[in-house]
């Protein structure tokens, strides 16, 4: 049953039913009166074999608003990432508070760091 239950097994079936197609049109391009009706014959079977695969894989084509998708995200890592940049801490000689490098004014009491 693992060969009828594949997904790549219908496109190998679409082109199956291509060369049946094909082979259809070969024996109705010979214009004979009793092989244009075995030609009609395998053009059909072949344009229904397309039909029936192509509707089959339309119908198993994952959902996008699936919520039982939710819970198949990946894990977070415990520890958040660092951008490989080391942080240094300012020191405020005024007030005494420590800040991170990004700011250029102590944002507790407005002097100027570095000064």
């Amino acid at each position: 049953m693992l060969f009828r239950s594949l997904p790549v097994n219908r496109i190998t079936r679409i082109f199956a039913g291509l060369v049946v197609m094909g082979f259809g049109g070969f024996i109705l391009a010979e214009e004979t009166f009793p092989a244009m009706g075995i030609g009609g014959a395998l053009i059909i079977c072949g344009l229904s074999v397309i039909i029936s695969q192509s509707v089959m894989i339309w119908r198993e084509r994952p959902d996008p608003y699936d919520l039982s998708r939710l819970w198949e995200t990946e894990p977070q890592p415990e520890e958040p990432e660092e951008d490989g940049q080391e942080h240094y801490l300012s020191y405020c000689h005024h007030c005494g508070g420590s800040m991170s490098e990004v700011y250029s004014i102590c944002p507790h009491c407005g002097t100027p760091l570095g000064a």
